[in-house]
């Protein structure tokens, strides 16, 4: 034996040359498998690989399947010689519960006869959607409610809603007689504060730029939306 052949069975390795996959059958790796394995088409210049009788799909090596018993139907067979159309359907358990045509799910039971579980709280018959409680009963009823009496919206900041004053702080523009939020510097959109962005490069332009320190109309377009015809 060679000392290739060695190593490559030392670690698991395919035993063709200059492949470094793990080997699955007979010293070979899956692509060389079915490089040595599969027959091809017995068709003169053809490639493809064979299905049956050494022919590959396109030159009649197809599964033979039956089609339906009944006259002038084409469909294919599922059972008892039949198609789909005319009766022939796969056979599924039905639920055990009486009065009951719906088909098995688990337990021999269907979907609306299994056993589901119920929500915890008291007096509740709903379905459990997390951690054995309902929609209504779970995680969304453990936030905290705004302290004001006879309100029962939703708390964000110091257990008050955005009605009582539980609204998140932004800074506003320290103009004076001005309300708008601050953006940058502590001044809003209308005094100044605004992001920068860098003008285009051509003279007399001041138009934002786009891509290569050029705007839109000066061909900084994002996008080459021409094709090479």
């Amino acid at each position: 034996m060679d000392l290739t052949n060695i190593l490559n069975k030392c670690l698991n390795l395919c035993k063709i040359e200059n492949c470094q996959n793990n080997y699955k059958i007979n010293g070979l790796c899956y692509k060389h498998i079915n490089k040595r394995t599969k027959k091809k088409c017995k068709i003169e210049e053809c490639n493809t690989y064979a299905i049956i009788k050494n022919l590959c799909y396109k030159h009649g090596g197809r599964v033979k399947r039956k089609k339906c018993k009944i006259e002038e139907c084409n469909t294919y067979a599922i059972s008892k010689k039949v198609c789909y159309k005319h009766g022939g359907r796969i056979k599924r358990k039905k639920c055990e519960k009486e009065d009951c045509n719906k088909d098995v799910i688990s337990k021999n039971l269907c979907y609306e006869h299994g056993e589901k579980k119920k929500c915890e709280k008291e007096d509740c018959n709903k379905d459990v959607k997390s951690k054995k409680f309902c929609y209504e009963h779970g995680e969304k009823n453990e936030r905290k409610k705004c302290k004001i009496e006879d309100c029962n919206t939703y708390a964000i900041i110091k257990n008050l809603c955005y009605k009582h004053g539980g609204i998140i702080e932004r800074k506003k523009c320290k103009i004076e007689d001005c309300n708008t939020y601050a953006i940058i510097k502590n001044v809003c959109y209308k005094h100044g504060g605004i992001i920068k962005k860098k003008k285009c490069k051509m003279e007399d332009c001041n138009t934002n730029a786009v891509k290569n320190k050029l705007c839109y109309k000066h061909g900084g377009k994002r996008y080459n939306t021409k094709r090479n015809i």
